[in-house]
């Protein structure tokens, strides 16, 4: 299998757990939790977290941007509610184990480091879908995003040299936007020869 074949294959698989467990209800409520151990869940940042009961939520480590996560906590599922917030994203599937750390509200640089290392080995460790390494895929994904995000900054520099706003190019006809990103695109390849 080639490397583009699998990495369809791990998105595939991960977007059919994704829609299973969307519907699925059965899943550890609120009450069967015990508050700092780390559970295999299903969320839309993580695959492993740790529960804090007095947040009603999951510790987990996240990457938004790039290969550097931070430890950010997502809210257990059964706290969505319409009119209030926070807005619950996880479904706890299985108790993995006790968390060996402290826990606390605030954790020094240093702690933090070696706490997002111990989840992302505990999610590698416990895969969601036995073969899938959801840490490499979620690690990419946030890669993929920053440079994404910083290709139109560039653009919208590139824009601004042109004296074109972001809004003004929003409002350009289809063939005036391709026809931008056209001619950026040369530049861009005139400039790396």
């Amino acid at each position: 299998m080639n490397t583009t074949d699998a990495l369809d294959y791990v998105i595939n698989e991960l977007i059919k757990f994704d829609q299973k467990m969307r519907d699925n209800t059965d899943y550890l409520k609120l009450e069967n939790l015990n508050n700092g151990y780390c559970y295999k869940i299903f969320a839309r940042n993580a695959y492993v977290g740790v529960w804090k009961e007095n947040q009603k939520a999951f510790m987990i480590s996240r990457y938004k941007m790039g290969a550097n996560p931070f430890l950010f906590d997502e809210y257990h599922w059964d706290t969505n509610d319409e009119k209030n917030f926070p807005f619950g994203t996880v479904k706890p599937i299985e108790l993995i184990e006790k968390f060996p750390f402290e826990l606390k509200e605030n954790y020094s640089d240093s702690e933090a480091q070696k706490i997002l290392n111990y989840l992302d080995i505990l999610e590698e460790n416990n895969p969601v879908i036995p073969g899938i390494n959801s840490i490499q895929h979620r690690k990419q994904s946030a890669i993929q995003w920053e440079l994404k995000q910083e290709a139109k900054r560039k653009f919208a520099a590139w824009l601004k040299q042109q004296g074109i706003s972001i809004a003004d190019y929003t409002k350009q006809p289809r063939k005036r936007k391709i026809s931008l990103m056209k001619t950026y695109g040369d530049i861009l390849k005139l400039t790396e020869n």
